[in-house]
C-alpha cells in the first residue's frame, strides 16, 4: 500500500553498551510526496535533508511508476 508518512528510528548506545531506538514522526512544512513504495531514499544527516527518488503508487488512475525526485528538509 503506498503511503506518504514519513518516520525516521533513532538508534542509540548507553554506556553500557546496549542500543535502544525511539521512533520519531517529524512534521512536514509545505506540500508532502503523493504517497508511494518501492522508492529509494538517501539521507544526508550533516544537512538534515533526504532526497526520495521514484517508486510506485498502483492506486493512482495515471501510469503507476512515479519518476520524480523530491528534497525534504528535516
Amino acid at each position: 500500500q503506498a503511503m506518504n508518512t514519513l518516520y525516521i528510528i533513532k538508534l542509540t548506545e548507553d554506556k553500557f553498551g546496549h542500543f535502544h531506538f525511539s521512533i520519531i514522526q517529524p512534521k512536514m512544512i509545505g506540500k508532502p510526496p503523493p504517497p508511494r513504495h518501492s522508492n529509494t531514499i538517501t539521507f544526508m544527516p550533516k544537512l538534515g535533508q533526504m532526497i526520495i527518488v521514484g517508486g510506485r503508487n498502483d492506486q493512482c488512475n495515471r501510469n503507476p511508476v512515479l519518476n520524480d525526485i523530491w528534497l525534504i528538509t528535516l
